[in-house]
């Protein structure tokens, strides 16, 4: 019977025989590691030499325990063993390096005897068995080239794995943190991960995630059509950034969102979509605010206009009505007194043209007064609201006792202007609503800012409806807080149905 040896010298290397001449060529950085296990030794010697020439760098060891050994000690790319060993079987050296790397990749070689345990071998994992004696060394070269090519390709793919493992773990650490909502879908909207945060504002368990919980589910019904629409834009590659949805908790509760949506890719096919989720509630009232406020100010400007007017035309009636009427009386005692009429006639006459005319003259004082106090911007805001507290009594019977600042008061023209005017509406709205008879202002002082007190102890009102107190024809409490703030001023009011009310004017010096 041929042995092994033999049989794989029967077709040598082209190179002379001996020993000396067959050195193993120079390695390439590409040759593989064999770790051979054959207790033949002049089979694994000879077999040692003829893989060197293709490349392989070969250690060749006689016992399975050396091997493991060897394995243990050294990096290897494929380990080659024979099935029957002295001290083992190759399947028990299998084992052991299964034990160590469970994808290593492991040939054994069998004779006709061992292919039954070869067989179990491949069940417990072998790469590979070749049959001896080998016919041509190619029958083993290949299976080793297999083998180390498809332990490269498990190894680049277990660590493809890996660094997706640690990408996704960073991904949902970071996630974790954000205060929006971020989640993950499947194609068919199925959510696969939901952050924290997302949890608690769409009311969403984990053991509804479990279940099964899809996108439809977290926004209101009539959003469902449109969000199961724009999954399928996205799945088409297309992001979709900036689309709005009515959200809902699960108690019920909708709220507006913005979502921010992108693909998912895997080895090039989208396999998903990831969003980010945004709860605009906040936003949307900060919109209606402006949008009031807005019409408010297209309101009042609309209301300014026709008081405007209306003021003109109540200037004119009175012009009309008080001083014209006072100056045709006068200039009609003054032609009479021409008529030939002896001294004490023309006298009264006189003295009655001249009663008439200081009331003409105290009645367009009054009128000067009602348009622009000279005193205001001659002797400065203290004087102003000092006549115009005494103006109040017989214009609108309201007795307003005021307190001056010790300290000069010192303005500029445009704040001393908006003042007044907020000081002269705050005492009209309490002539006109608060049912007081008598009211206090109070100029005070301190380092930066200037306040003016109004306060009075009528009907009082709540301030939440502030708005809904506006002066007939007039622009009400939100004017006069638009004019303050023209110069970086303020307005606080203090009131209570039935215990009077309290407002502070502020402006900075």
């Amino acid at each position: 019977m041929v042995s092994m040896s033999e049989k794989m010298l029967a077709t040598p290397p082209p190179v002379a025989s001996t020993d000396k001449d067959l050195r193993p060529p120079n390695f390439s950085a590409d040759a593989i590691d064999v770790l051979l296990v054959e207790d033949d030794r002049d089979a694994g010697q000879t077999l040692k030499r003829i893989l060197e020439w293709h490349d392989v760098r070969v250690v060749h060891v006689t016992t399975g325990q050396q091997g493991i050994e060897s394995f243990d000690s050294a990096v290897f790319d494929v380990v080659v063993t024979d099935v029957l060993l002295g001290d083992m079987t190759g399947v028990d050296v299998l084992r052991a390096i299964r034990a160590k790397e469970e994808s290593f990749p492991v040939i054994l070689l069998t004779g006709h005897d061992s292919i039954a345990s070869a067989i179990d071998a491949l069940r417990l994992g072998a790469q590979d068995y070749i049959r001896k004696p080998l016919e041509r060394i190619e029958d083993l070269i290949t299976p080793i080239q297999i083998a180390v090519t498809h332990h490269k390709l498990v190894c680049a793919s277990k660590a493809l794995d890996d660094k997706l493992r640690v990408s996704e773990a960073r991904f949902r650490s970071l996630a974790e943190l954000l205060p929006e909502t971020v989640f993950e879908a499947d194609r068919e909207g199925r959510v696969l991960f939901l952050n924290r945060s997302g949890m608690e504002r769409f009311g969403i368990t984990e053991e509804m995630l479990r279940k099964g919980f899809y996108l439809p589910q977290g926004v209101s019904p009539e959003d469902a059509a449109r969000v199961a629409s724009t999954l399928m834009r996205v799945l088409d590659g297309e992001p979709a950034s900036g689309v709005e949805f009515i959200g809902q908790h699960q108690s019920g509760v909708t709220f507006p969102i913005l979502t921010f949506s992108t693909p998912m890719y895997q080895d090039g096919v989208v396999t998903g979509v990831r969003s980010i989720v945004v709860d605009i509630s906040r936003q949307k009232e900060f919109e209606n605010e402006l949008l009031h406020y807005q019409e408010a100010l297209h309101k009042m400007d609309s209301q300014l206009q026709v008081t405007e007017e209306r003021e003109r035309c109540k200037l004119a009636q009175d012009l009309h009505d008080s001083v014209a009427q006072l100056l045709v009386a006068a200039r009609i005692q003054i032609s009479l007194c021409a008529r030939g009429q002896d001294d004490a006639g023309r006298s009264r006459r006189l003295e009655r043209a001249n009663e008439i005319i200081t009331e003409a003259l105290q009645q367009t004082r009054s009128l000067v007064f009602q348009l622009s106090p000279p005193s205001l911007y001659t002797n400065g805001l203290q004087a102003g609201l000092e006549d115009l507290a005494g103006h109040m009594l017989p214009m609108h019977g309201l007795n307003v006792t005021f307190n001056k600042c010790e300290d000069p008061v010192c303005l500029d023209e445009k704040t001393l202007t908006h003042v007044f005017r907020a000081a002269r509406e705050l005492l009209v709205n309490a002539a006109k609503h608060s049912g007081a008879d008598e009211c206090v202002v109070t100029v005070s002082q301190q380092r930066d800012s200037v306040c003016v007190t109004v306060e009075d102890h009528g009907s009082g009102f709540d301030v939440a409806l502030e708005s809904q107190r506006n002066t007939e024809g007039g622009f009400g409490l939100f004017s006069t807080r638009e004019r303050l703030k023209a110069i970086n001023g303020s307005l606080v009011l203090q009131s209570e149905p039935g215990k009077g009310t309290k407002a502070i004017v502020s402006v900075p010096i």
